[in-house]
């Protein structure tokens, strides 16, 4: 009704428009029909993704010398299914380079190397594994893959005239903490999702997990959103539709975006399931009501550090 942009097509051209894609968007060069396969959601849904993971009894091998733990079985079945035969066990010096890269992304010092290496006891490896767990850069290597798929950003993501999100780091460590204290998923998500909701009444600067709860939401404001400069309405729409996508791939694994204009053809998602989604997320984005970056910011400055920067502005007054 409203393109071309020079104004609205005639009745009769919109009619013709609506005759052929009913009759199937025939091909005009050779006349051939188009054939628009119908939505099967409830088939969509038995994709594999979504079945919950159900235990499987051990495979049987030919090589039964080589599995040493359970879950050895089921790769040694899938090497002999490829004729794939498995290399030679890793030296000591070997494996200690690639446990101390897979948990804390670095390699392993010349002292670690050195006491693991005159270390004869069964326990060696496991006492090593402990020490990696333990160690902060655990949270930091494994932070990372959490915040990509969260959408971490320092800036508000405008392309033209972008501006900086100073507290998002509070957000990352937060990250790096909950990995570091072996944190619950479900608690995880929950923290991250409605961590203002956990919380009787106002949040307290002085109660530490008050703080942690309040810095957990960070997870929605991640989202491209540059209402701080742009703060039309389509410029909130998109703020909440890109914050829709972040939750939905992260959380739910599903690529819920397109559903904001028809059924999506890939993910067995509605358009009525996708704004029954959106409106779980509301009140937390009202566009009628809508704060801008800057006007999010709650003080949860503790009295004591408050006091501190008092004392110190009135030292260089």
């Amino acid at each position: 009704e409203r393109m071309p942009p020079k104004g609205k097509l005639p009745d009769a051209v919109i009619a013709d428009f609506s005759q052929w894609i009913e009759r199937g968007a025939a091909d005009p060069r050779d006349g051939a029909a188009t054939t628009l396969a119908a939505i099967d959601l409830e088939k969509g849904r038995t994709f594999w993704s979504f079945v919950p993971p159900k235990s499987h009894p051990r495979p049987n091998v030919r090589d039964d010398a080589w599995p040493v733990r359970e879950l050895d079985w089921f790769v040694r079945a899938a090497h002999e299914q490829k004729g794939v035969r498995p290399v030679r066990p890793a030296t000591k010096p070997q494996w200690l380079r690639r446990v101390s890269f897979d948990l804390i992304g670095l390699p392993p010092t010349g002292e670690d190397l050195a006491a693991f290496l005159v270390d004869d006891s069964p326990r060696a490896w496991e006492r090593v594994v402990d020490r990696l767990l333990a160690s902060q850069h655990f949270g930091e290597r494994w932070a990372r893959h959490w915040l990509d798929v969260a959408g971490y950003s320092e800036t508000d993501g405008n392309p033209t005239k972008d501006t900086d999100r100073q507290h998002a780091w509070r957000y990352r460590d937060y990250v790096i903490e909950s990995l570091n204290r072996d944190k619950p998923y479900d608690q995880f998500i929950l923290e991250q999702l409605a961590g203002d909701e956990c919380i009787d009444g106002d949040p307290n600067p002085e109660n530490d997990r008050h703080v942690e709860l309040m810095t957990a939401t960070g997870f929605l404001r991640m989202a491209p959103d540059i209402t701080a400069t742009n703060n039309g309405l389509l410029d909130r729409n998109q703020a909440v539709a890109d914050m829709i996508k972040v939750v939905g791939s992260s959380v739910l694994g599903l690529s819920v975006g397109c559903a904001q204009c028809h059924d999506h053809r890939y993910d067995p998602i509605t358009i009525e399931d996708y704004y029954r989604y959106r409106a779980i997320f509301d009140t937390a984005f009202p566009l009628a009501a809508w704060q801008q970056p800057d006007q999010r910011l709650i003080d949860l400055t503790p009295a004591a550090d408050r006091a501190a920067a008092e004392k110190i502005e009135a030292e260089a007054v």
